[in-house]
């Protein structure tokens, strides 16, 4: 089935980024942030993290076959649904708009830009359509949500939503709200993305977990999810931060560059290195990132994934580096987030 993903305007690099790596899909159609692939693993799309939301494709279309689409649309969900049904409209941007002036849909005058009760209105006309057709509406509880897109060039897309992203689960496990904070840190949203980009399922590692950010994403995505770190105070604010949010998480103090694990156990790897501004270390810059790199893959799977973020270009041998994003904090700092393969 083809479906549309609507990313964030935040990290639109990682967002595919984190589409194609976690659901192994490749090749999308670009429709400005509307990405649509071929794609089977609908049971994945809930922990995308830099999604709004997934609509299952039903058709693309020019948006002056919007209604004929519906009337298709409603006599496949006549056969198939039997609950209640909404249209939701989004535009992207200032389409034309002169079909409306002369269609069944919407006579009254509309300008360039749709007001919120424009919208309102032409949605309104829309689910209208659907009724006709024998189909329940209802605007304050469907049980179903047709979505329309509208995009510049009058194009459209008509579809069945699937997933609509839960925005308050990273405000509410924001670093500042947790039990141990230091500053600095990743915030939830982009670390959940890492994660997935790291492995889609299995066995989930952070050598050098601090506050727990990853560790604690990688849990709530149902991986079997551990944290190393190097020093006690750390272990003990990290394991508080995980009793609050993923009590399933294992965190142990160990050293990153000598891990106490077997070879080949893990399915990801996700890491923030230090940025040698106010941190600690027992190694140069240089030596701490070919040490890791080594233990990584030595206990990383042939053929997974790992993500590791520094604030400095940088090699990782022996692991291979498939991708790499650069993410500006401000000034002074710029992350890059390098995705590495441990080859078979």
């Amino acid at each position: 089935m083809n479906l549309a993903f609507l990313i964030s305007g935040d990290y639109p690099e990682l967002a595919r980024a984190e589409i194609e790596y976690l659901l192994s899909v490749l090749n999308p159609k670009v429709l400005g942030r509307v990405l649509v692939y071929r794609c089977y693993q609908s049971k994945l799309i809930e922990r995308l993290a830099l999604t709004r939301e997934v609509v299952k494709v039903y058709a693309l279309c020019s948006f002056y076959e919007v209604e004929e689409r519906l009337k298709e649309l409603a006599d496949y969900l006549l056969l198939t649904f039997s609950g209640k049904c909404c249209v939701r409209v989004k535009y992207f941007s200032p389409a034309s708009l002169e079909y409306f002036r002369n269609s069944a849909v919407n006579s009254k005058k509309c300008s360039l830009f749709l007001s919120g009760e424009e919208r309102k209105e032409l949605e309104r006309s829309l689910g209208a359509v659907l009724w006709r057709k024998g189909l329940k509406i209802s605007v304050s509880s469907p049980d179903t949500v047709v979505r329309v897109y509208v995009f510049p060039d009058s194009s459209a897309l008509v579809g069945l939503l699937l997933h609509r992203q839960n925005t308050k689960q990273f405000s509410e496990r924001h670093p500042e709200k947790r039990p141990y904070f230091r500053p600095g840190v990743m915030l939830p949203k982009l670390c959940r993305a890492l994660v997935n980009i790291s492995t889609a399922r299995g066995s989930f590692l952070d050598p050098m977990c601090g506050t727990g950010g990853f560790v604690i994403e990688a849990s709530l995505s149902g991986l079997n999810a551990a944290g190393v770190d190097l020093y006690p105070e750390v272990v003990r604010g990290c394991k508080a931060n995980t009793e609050v949010f993923s009590p399933e998480a294992h965190v142990i103090c160990g050293d990153a560059t000598n891990l106490p694990f077997k070879s080949c156990v893990f399915d990801g790897v996700a890491t923030d290195f230090p940025y040698y501004q106010s941190s600690r270390s027992l190694f140069s810059r240089e030596t701490l990132h070919e040490k890791v790199a080594e233990e990584v893959y030595r206990v990383l799977k042939p053929g997974r994934r790992a993500v590791f973020v520094t604030n400095v270009d940088a090699e990782f041998s022996p692991l291979k580096i498939t991708d790499v994003y650069r993410i500006r904090v401000h000034g002074n700092l710029t992350r890059r987030v390098y995705v590495l393969e441990k080859q078979v």
